[in-house]
């Protein structure tokens, strides 16, 4: 507080009132800047909600893209899986396929074996046959 001058009935009013307009034009002055800062809060808050709404779409997407990712390796995991076990199975069949093979051509050559068998038997029975029709044909005559 200014000191002021004395005067008769107290104090100098012109010193007091340029003291009371400097003041009131000092808080006139504080009010405006308040109501500017205020402003600025505002805008700032809002600013600050903006980013937290970005900040969470964001997080929301890494989250997203690291559940893919899971996911897709767990689909690799799972397809080499699949892929291990079709190439046992394709061995496996391959094997019991050749093993299947294998046993058809022994019973082929078995089969081929037993018709030539039988063929030659079968021609010994004709031919025998045949030397009886002839041995009967020569007795019919006599």
């Amino acid at each position: 507080m200014g000191k002021f001058g004395l005067e008769e009935n107290g104090y100098k009013k012109e010193e007091v009132n340029n003291y009371l307009a400097d003041i009131v034009i000092k808080v006139n002055t504080l009010i405006s800047q308040n109501k500017i800062q205020e402003l600025e809060i505002k805008k700032l808050k809002n600013e600050l909600e903006y980013y937290k709404n970005i900040e969470e779409k964001y997080n929301s997407i890494i989250y997203d893209e690291n559940k893919d990712i899971k996911v897709i390796e767990t689909a690799k995991v799972e397809s080499q899986i699949i892929i291990d076990n079709a190439k046992d199975n394709a061995s496996r069949i391959v094997n019991e396929a050749l093993l299947k093979a294998n046993s058809i051509e022994e019973k082929t050559i078995t089969l081929e074996k037993n018709i030539t068998i039988y063929k030659d038997r079968l021609k010994k029975i004709v031919s025998q046959q045949e030397s009886i029709i002839n041995h009967i044909e020569i007795i019919d005559l006599d």
